[in-house]
């Protein structure tokens, strides 16, 4: 859950725009149930499977941290792009910073 909830710092919401998406996720290998929810630029993640989501996809724990090129989560229901579709709105490439020191 703490994995989820911290993409909401990797959200381009400029990308994201006035998106609405609702999104379940299922992990296979800890057995916990997520909602992410984006609207407004915002994300927004809580705890079990949200009734009204738009889609249900089941994923390991390695492709919530996995790189950009990891394994796209299968869904379970609903539209099949939405996972993949919030996924793409995840700015994940962790880029360097330099430091100068006197």
């Amino acid at each position: 859950m703490d994995i989820v909830k911290g993409w909401r710092y990797w959200l381009d919401a400029e990308t994201a725009g006035d998106t609405r998406l609702t999104v379940g996720l299922q992990v296979t290998d800890s057995g916990e149930e997520i909602t992410v929810r984006l609207r407004n630029s915002v994300l927004n993640a809580e705890e079990g499977l949200a009734d009204d989501a738009d889609a249900v996809a089941a994923l390991t724990t390695s492709q919530l941290t996995g790189p950009e090129g990891s394994r796209p989560p299968e869904t379970v229901s609903g539209n099949p792009d939405a996972p993949q579709q919030l996924i793409s709105y995840l700015d994940r490439e962790i880029v360097g910073f330099h430091m100068h020191q006197r």
